[in-house]
């Protein structure tokens, strides 16, 4: 309605009387949104449509009616002299949607002095009495006066529903329910008191006459099999801002969607290898006046694979119902998109033996996650793009349970058909995710052509022969020879390997790559023991054997003796748990019947004495099979 003609309303709605027409149907213009035009009987934009009926003036107005007997009001819709009329707004998105869930009017007096809107919604109430779901009519009328609606600025970026109105005052609101409706006929609505929001987004509702509390919100959504299995579901409710405006002009729903992470504990390992890096960093500062930061990246890549094997699994076994999700509702878990970008990345490199600094993809996975919904539309066509809409719009209207041809329907969620969603549509979704995979895989291709290039240019290099050798630094890729890969998805290249006559060294960071920790100076551990062997030396509590290996101090040198042996707990106390470092470390050949470093491995051995009194040395013990490999290198003759 035109605010800045007030007499035009007038002389309308003086007509109106004149006719008794107790329904007024607005019909606004395509061309000027200011202007529009009263029509009369019912809506002609797009002509009158199947779901219309619930705006009809033999259902709308006993339907308002027992609304304003709930609320104890002297108004009579059918009186005569007409005192009120009821508004209809064909513009509204419930008639566009065919949405028979929600019913919103408009109810006027004749002199144009106030103004309610009337909104009906079909939802579910917790009743406290019966401890029972049960389906209602929540209702919210927000009422205003007229005279208050003045014309201001231009609507701000944040309130693009203002108009260029403002109002002098807050919205009065009464709140309604009316049990077993639909379902029932003529149900009487009984206004309650609204206690507020719970935290999980419902209503607190008593109702004033028994003063019986409920929990009243909407559901919707959609599930696969069974609602107990796999669903996607959200509560809404009908938010009251206290802005008329606001509640007149859009409908605005809060919702609060409920999400599980199924993969929190692998966070919780990132977490515990960023905190071991940044003891190392302490320890290494404080007692050997250096400064280290161990790279986190290669253990966390460990982390990373495991996980996209366990996403792979549960796509598997869900029956692709993430991906169903995700494409449906568009509430992708970015994180676990990169997980998968990674490993991609990773397998792809490693395939053509080549290195990729992880920055590299981490970057182009978020620039385009970013600008996802502009790239999704950049690869698809204006066709798809009509299709996309004409389907949501159908998933839309699906939600709703028709029960009455006559009256209104239930919402609620809906089950997926087992074509939901289509594979076009899931693939038009992660546009914006197969685009970089695709890029990555040519990137890598034609980096590996350029290296192919650049090496038969250069020639084939010699072998280094080692065995003879003394201070000789060979690269890890020699060592590995075409046989293995040294270089895939990394932060910093592998440095390269030290040989003198009688042994070689490996890095602080070639050990923490391998996920070996020095504990106490003397032992080396592996990462992924380090927790039960907090367990074992704090609590007490075994979680099974521990193995380890004894290193001692040979002329400056930390010498790895590469034999496992178990965890001398009782060696160890709260202390050696805090003294945790990373150390260059040498390792002697090895050969049957080396008398010296026998004699060594006795010594070392009548050190660490278990809580059984026997020596180290007289214990044997087979290798598991993940400290096998990581100390297999360690005991191979140069």
């Amino acid at each position: 309605m035109n605010i800045r003609n007030r007499t035009r309303q007038l002389l309308e709605f003086q007509a109106v009387a004149r006719t008794t027409q107790r329904m007024v149907y607005l019909e606004p213009s395509r061309e000027d949104p200011t202007e529009y035009r009263i029509v009369q009987d019912h809506c002609v934009t797009g002509g009158y449509q199947s779901k219309d009926y619930i705006y009809n003036e033999s259902y709308a107005l006993p339907l308002v009616q027992r609304i304003l007997l709930g609320m104890n009001s002297s108004i009579n819709l059918t009186a005569v002299p007409l005192t009120h009329a009821l508004i209809v707004d064909c513009d509204y998105d419930g008639r566009y949607y065919q949405d028979t869930t929600m019913f919103k009017i408009f109810l006027v007096d004749i002199a144009l002095q106030s103004i309610s809107s009337i909104a009906l919604q079909t939802m579910n109430a917790m009743r406290e009495t019966t401890k029972l779901e049960t389906q209602v009519g929540a209702t919210v009328v927000s009422q205003a006066q007229l005279d208050r609606f003045r014309l201001g600025p231009d609507d701000p970026p944040d309130a693009p529903w203002l108009f260029g109105l403002t109002y002098d005052g807050a919205t009065d609101y009464r709140t309604l329910v009316s049990l077993y409706f639909p379902y029932e006929d003529d149900t009487p609505f009984l206004e309650t008191h609204h206690d507020g929001i719970l935290p999980s987004n419902e209503y607190a509702w008593r109702i004033r006459a028994t003063n019986e509390s409920m929990s009243v919100a909407g559901y919707s959504g959609y599930y696969q099999g069974s609602k107990e299995s796999q669903t996607n579901i959200l509560r809404y409710l009908m938010d009251m801002t206290g802005n008329p405006i606001r509640d007149f002009v859009v409908n605005y729903y809060v919702s609060l969607s409920y999400t599980k992470d199924a993969w929190t504990w692998i966070q919780g390992l990132v977490i515990l290898t960023v905190g071991i890096a940044l003891n190392i960093a302490v320890m290494t500062t404080v007692f050997k006046r250096k400064m280290y930061l161990p790279d986190v990246f290669p253990t966390i890549k460990r982390h990373i694979h495991v996980r996209a094997v366990l996403l792979v699994l549960a796509f598997i076994t869900d029956g692709f119902w993430t991906i169903c999700e995700w494409a449906l509702t568009a509430g992708e878990r970015p994180g676990d998109l990169l997980v998968l970008f990674l490993v991609w990345t990773d397998v792809v490199a490693s395939a053509l033996g080549v290195g990729v600094w992880p920055t590299i993809p981490v970057v182009a996975f978020v620039v385009c996650h970013a600008h996802s919904d502009a790239l999704v539309l950049a690869l698809t066509s204006a066709d798809i793009e009509k299709t996309v809409a004409n389907y949501f719009t159908d998933a839309y209207v699906q939600n709703i349970v028709l029960y009455s041809t006559t009256g209104m329907n239930q919402w609620t969620r809906h089950a997926l058909d087992s074509g939901d969603p289509p594979p076009w549509l899931v693939a038009r979704e992660f546009a914006w995710f197969l685009a970089p995979c695709i890029g990555i895989t040519c990137s890598l291709l034609l980096y590996k052509l350029i290296l192919l290039a650049v090496s038969k240019f250069r020639g084939k290099r010699d072998r280094l022969q080692t065995n003879d050798s003394d201070n000789v630094s060979v690269a890890v890729s020699e060592m590995s020879g075409d046989a293995r890969r040294a270089v895939r998805l990394l932060t910093l290249p592998p440095p390269s390997f030290l040989f003198s006559k009688d042994a070689f060294q490996m890095s602080r960071t070639i050990v923490w790559c391998a996920g070996w920790l020095l504990l106490d100076d003397m032992l080396v551990v592996y990462a992924d023991d380090l927790l039960r062997v907090f367990a074992r030396v704090l609590l007490g509590v075994d979680f099974g054997h521990i193995y380890c290996c004894a290193v001692e101090i040979q002329e400056s040198r930390h010498v790895l003796i590469p034999k496992l042996i178990p965890l001398p707990v009782s060696e160890l106390t709260w202390r050696s748990l805090v003294h945790i470092s990373i150390e260059t470390l040498w390792v002697k050949k090895v050969r049957d019947g080396d008398e010296q470093q026998g004699q060594s491995m006795a010594d070392m051995s009548m050190k660490l004495k278990s809580k059984s009194g026997r020596t180290m040395a007289n214990v044997a013990v087979k290798p598991r099979r993940s400290n096998a490999n990581s100390v297999a290198g360690l005991q191979t003759t140069t």
